[in-house]
């Protein structure tokens, strides 16, 4: 197995490499590890006040939760190492509102 780093880019936090004479399965595993090593701001707990649209709030919520958001990792602490021990304050979690009236797209 060989992996060549391509490009790296510490002010972005990001690598791109090849690896080169690797399993499939090998590969996946590394992707899912590395998946699941960075800290990643996303939709957790979604409220809906009034869904006129025609998909479920249970697939708007899924679908909000599938989107990360770039955060500066200075800028909040994770919520298992929180001073608050992830009960939810300002240094460990976001609340954000969406309104929007239709029809429209909200990007």
């Amino acid at each position: 197995m060989e992996i060549k780093l391509i490009k790296k880019q510490p002010d972005y936090n990001r690598a791109t490499f090849t690896i080169k004479d690797a399993t499939p399965a090998f590969v996946n595993a590394l992707r899912r590890t590395i998946t699941e090593a960075v800290p990643v701001m996303a939709i957790e707990d979604v409220e809906f006040k009034n869904n006129s649209s025609v998909l479920y709030d249970e697939i708007l919520a899924l679908r909000l939760g599938l989107i990360p958001f770039k955060t500066d990792l200075s800028s909040y602490n994770v919520p298992s190492e929180c001073t608050c021990n992830g009960e939810g304050c300002a240094k460990c979690t976001l609340a954000l509102t969406l309104s929007a009236k239709g029809p429209c797209i909200v990007y």
